[in-house]
């Protein structure tokens, strides 16, 4: 198979249904950073800007890339050894393999960014996952961005309640409430300091912070 001018090869399955199913949500949805305002972000420093986290071989990342052009070392793409053995990210953008079930390596990033992970597993991995990325993060600085469905009171689109039975029913995942994803960053120290909704997807950005 071959993107761009990218070749993968991939031999695992699963892999490959992840990636093309992680394709679909980056083509079908806005770009993270057209929700998010990332202005702040663009600084002529050498901090990590960006660490997708489970970002899959690349989509979204290599987009904000593409658009904003930052330093070779800025951003980090972190997946499985498998995933990321097929990235499709360019040499500027630091591909990791990294275990979300275990510590991040990378401190003090601005923004630590995962998109459509949580959804995935029940609230005890999620807060894991959470957990994980704690103590990298340096207060008043480090943001944690969890782009996800989120179920609100009222007003929820039919993709949302369908994806929310598909989950279950598949998966065992969830597409968790506002009130649900506030009980995960409270269990381990974090807390929602913003919401910024889509204005044509289901999708939210949840801008989590140190507690």
């Amino acid at each position: 198979m071959h993107e761009g001018n990218h070749s993968i090869n991939i031999e695992d399955t699963d892999v490959a249904l992840l990636t093309f199913t992680m394709q679909g949500y980056s083509s079908t949805n806005d770009p993270w950073f057209e929700t998010y305002p990332v202005e702040g972000l663009l600084d002529e420093g050498e901090d990590v800007v960006v660490v997708d986290v489970g970002g899959n071989v690349g989509h979204d990342i290599l987009a904000f890339q593409k658009k904003h052009n930052l330093a070779p070392g800025r951003l980090v793409l972190q997946d499985r050894p498998e995933v990321i053995a097929n990235t499709i990210v360019d040499s500027s953008i630091k591909a990791m393999a990294h275990d979300i079930m275990t510590p991040q390596p990378i401190k003090n990033a601005r923004i630590y960014y995962l998109h459509i992970v949580l959804h995935d597993f029940p609230d005890s991995a999620a807060c894991q996952i959470l957990a994980n990325l704690v103590p990298a993060m340096q207060r008043g600085k480090s943001k944690i961005l969890v782009h996800e469905m989120v179920m609100w009171p009222q007003g929820n689109s039919s993709s949302a309640t369908s994806s929310d039975i598909l989950m279950m029913a598949m998966f065992n995942g969830t597409e968790r409430s506002i009130s649900q994803f506030r009980d995960l960053a409270e269990r381990v120290g974090l807390k929602i300091a913003q919401v910024f909704r889509s204005p044509t997807t289901p999708q939210s950005i949840l801008e989590l912070e140190l507690a």
